[in-house]
């Protein structure tokens, strides 16, 4: 080759390169950022300046290598806990207690003098926060913010001298493999409680993180594990942070056990790392291990009585336990640990909904959203509140605004769904609901409605089926056990009924209608005392429920007190005018006490309701007997008959005899 045609293959080469970062990077990202310094940093009177230099510094490098620039927007005073010897505890009570509002990143700076002389910085990946210990030799200084900088956007700990993100920032430059992950979160959300990684992402950023574990391990295999000192040296190395991150990302793609294994092995190198613990009981959790993650939490606390995260995640089990108590006690210590705590509140407001304390659920909901404007769950709870209270309006635009936050999110869908069939736009609500579905197809919520659409349409066997998956999803979901108890009771299987509602109501189940359906189960299996207690229970919980005064009716007939009941059916009628069974379970007890005009008063209100009730023809028959009036109880015998009851045949045959006579008496001279 010649000379020349090499040297055009190389400036080829170059020009293609530079085409290629010209590709990479159309625009540079810019993040808005608050930074904060301490009392003691800031005893430097030119400190703003000193911080604006060394992140300027860190700003054109990452620009430079990776289009991304810090853009400091807000200088703020913080003081420091003197009392906390460690960055990490620090950076978490700085968490706690500066508001972020709306900055991308909060990088904070500190020159307190009791820290740990082995670290100089730590970062808060989620929450977008680094905080760096002033160093006086600037170089460190720099290569611990660049350092810190680099974990904000998923780099991880290494154990090589030639790279920034060595675990002791030995090196200068960040090395390849971290490079590649910085890239791949550059457009990462600061402001935004779910994972920060794009799903279309995530195999890729597996793939980097694994091989970057293969060179931990090469590490770990060079070392040997006699040396105690090299043991010590490595659990302080920090470089499980890969594992969690693996972890983090599994549990995100749902793939339990492997984020259990990554877990595993962060543990194997730091027993101590309440992270991975925690992240074992999140996964545990959402395997359905509800008791297990709680003894992965309980462990945690053990070594770190005060984490916040674990007391949000105990919240969660104890919620899912169907612990209601328990569960708001956890989130209350979480909030109390960190007041601006958004998913804490935003779960203490979900309890408050379970349990039907709505105003409270709804300020919950809205401290939340001041906290994460962008928190798209929260809206979508808010959403649900608006809709019990009947504030449509308010309820759909929550719903608009948590789809256009996250348009993956099942719940504003199901939100809804319940509000278009509140309207009876029953068609619309199934789409909805099966929207839920198809984005999370284990959405306990979508099943349970779509089985109360069935229900409502006297499709018993469908609603069952979409309540047992309800249940097999959430065992402690107290509304869907009382809706399949329903369906087994109006199969007739009442023990399994009995059964299923009790369970309802030991998970929290506070609707008067679980109650009701109890109490009629109860009835049927003549457990009367038991029915009649249930049927209490429910008038306690809602006194306009006309059903229960009825139920309790049937339970004194039962019992023999008459005086009782008739007391109970004509309550029912006073909250209910149209409720046909009580009119006839009434007019009954009139006739069978012989007060013929009351029964019959009773009777001809009843048929007005129900013209087509064959067992009120034929008694309002009797009564016309009785009263001599022998062709209009012909006339209600006839109707009876036609609606398919079958008359009593010495009945007919005294009536007839009774016409017949009249008949004759008429005709004669």
């Amino acid at each position: 080759m010649k000379r020349s045609q090499r040297k055009f293959i190389l400036f080829s080469l170059l020009f293609s390169l530079l085409l290629f970062s010209s590709l990479l990077y159309p625009q540079t990202r810019e993040l808005s950022v608050m930074v904060l310094a301490d009392e003691e940093f800031r005893q430097d009177q030119h400190w703003q300046q000193k911080a604006e230099n060394i992140l300027s510094s860190a700003s054109e490098e990452f620009e430079k290598l990776f289009g991304i620039k810090f853009v400091i927007k807000k200088f703020e005073d913080w003081d420091s806990n003197d009392s906390l010897n460690s960055l990490e505890f620090l950076a978490e009570d700085l968490e706690s207690k500066v508001d972020k509002e709306n900055f991308d990143a909060l990088i904070a700076f500190t020159s307190q003098k009791n820290l740990d002389k082995r670290f100089l910085g730590c970062s808060r990946f989620q929450e977008g926060i680094v905080l760096v210990k002033q160093s006086e030799n600037s170089s460190n200084f720099l290569k611990a913010l660049k350092h810190e900088l680099g974990h904000l956007f998923g780099a991880v700990h290494l154990d090589s001298p030639s790279s920034l993100m060595d675990t002791f920032v030995r090196g200068d430059h960040i090395d390849p493999l971290n490079s590649s992950l910085i890239l791949l979160y550059k457009q990462r959300p600061f402001n935004r409680t779910d994972f920060p990684l794009a799903k279309e992402n995530m195999g890729t950023a597996i793939e980097i993180y694994k091989k970057i574990w293969t060179s931990i391990q090469y590490t770990q295999t060079k070392m040997g594990t006699d040396s105690r000192e090299k043991s010590e040296s490595l659990k302080n190395s920090h470089l499980e942070d890969v594992n969690i991150f693996l972890a983090q990302i599994y549990v995100e793609k749902k793939e339990y056990d492997h984020a259990i294994s990554e877990c595993q092995k962060a543990l194997r190198i730091n027993p101590q790392n309440p992270e991975a613990l925690n992240l074992s009981g999140i996964a545990l959790r959402k395997k359905g291990l509800v008791a297990e993650a709680i003894q992965k939490y309980n462990q945690v606390l053990k070594i770190k009585p005060n984490y916040v995260k674990t007391f949000y995640n105990l919240g969660i089990a104890y919620s899912k336990k169907g612990d209601l108590e328990a569960s708001l006690s956890a989130y209350k210590r979480a909030i109390e640990l960190k007041p601006n705590f958004a998913e804490a509140h935003s779960n203490l407001g979900d309890v408050y909904l379970r349990t039907g304390r709505i105003e409270e659920a709804q300020q919950e909901f809205l401290k939340a959203i001041s906290i994460s404007p962008q928190f798209a769950l929260a809206h979508s709870n808010l959403a649900e509140t608006c809709l019990r209270k009947k504030d449509y309006p308010q309820a759909l635009a929550e719903v608009e605004k948590a789809i256009s936050l996250n348009s993956e999110l099942p719940g504003p869908y199901n939100v809804r769904g319940n509000f278009y069939y509140r309207e009876a736009k029953i068609d619309m609500a199934r789409d909805e609901y099966r929207k839920a579905l198809s984005l999370d197809p284990n959405y306990e919520k979508a099943h349970y409605n779509l089985g109360v659409i069935d229900l409502d349409q006297n499709q018993v066997q469908e609603a069952k089926e979409y309540f047992k998956k309800a249940v097999q999803i959430n065992q402690n979901f107290a509304e869907a056990h009382a809706s399949l108890g329903y369906c087994l009771l109006s199969e007739g299987k009442l023990d399994e009924a009995i059964e299923e509602i009790n369970l309802a109501l030991k998970l929290g189940d506070k609707s008067p209608k679980a109650h009701l359906n109890l109490s009629y189960a109860l009835l049927r299996k003549g457990n009367l005392d038991q029915a009649i207690f249930e049927a209490k229970k429910a008038i306690e919980l809602d006194p306009l429920l006309a059903a229960a005064y009825n139920n309790l009716g049937i339970a004194y007939v039962q019992k023999g007190m008459i005086k009782e009941a008739i007391e109970q059916f004509k309550k029912t009628l006073e909250v209910d005018s149209h409720n046909k069974e009580s009119y006839a379970n009434l007019g009954n007890l009139y006739l069978h006490l012989e007060r013929l005009d009351q029964a019959l008063e009773t009777y001809l209100k009843g048929i007005q309701i129900d013209p087509k009730n064959a067992i009120i023809h034929n008694n309002m028959a009797v009564i016309y007997f009785k009263k001599g009036e022998y062709e209009l109880a012909w006339e209600h015998v006839k109707k009876a008959e036609s609606l398919g009851f079958q008359v009593n045949p010495e009945f007919l045959k005294e009536l007839k005899k009774k016409i017949a006579s009249r008949q004759s008496m008429a005709s004669a001279p």
